[in-house]
């Protein structure tokens, strides 16, 4: 991206360890975060019941990644605070 820093979002699923969903940007919004949620979502349709893990990033805890959260009919899982353990999944890469 022309020699600049870049930031990467993505959903993995935490049973195969793929990444389902990702979204390459120079910004890191929370439309970084949505896309690659809405990536993940659309590709595996999942039931409800779903759980969503994540940090306490704002853009994950945005209300935009909530709503979406909700109208999959999965629930939200977040880390908790200044605990990386938590999110070792992630934070392992």
């Amino acid at each position: 991206m022309g020699g600049r820093w870049c930031y990467l979002a993505t959903w993995r699923d935490t049973y195969s360890r793929r990444v389902i969903g990702w979204h390459l940007d120079q910004h890191r919004p929370t439309e970084l975060v949505s896309t690659a949620l809405e990536q993940a979502l659309t590709l595996r349709q999942p039931a409800p019941g779903l759980l969503i893990h994540a940090d306490r990033g704002s853009q994950y805890t945005s209300a935009a990644c909530r709503t979406r959260i909700e109208k999959a009919q999965a629930l939200a899982s977040y880390s908790r605070p200044g605990n990386p353990y938590d999110n070792a999944q992630a934070e392992a890469g």
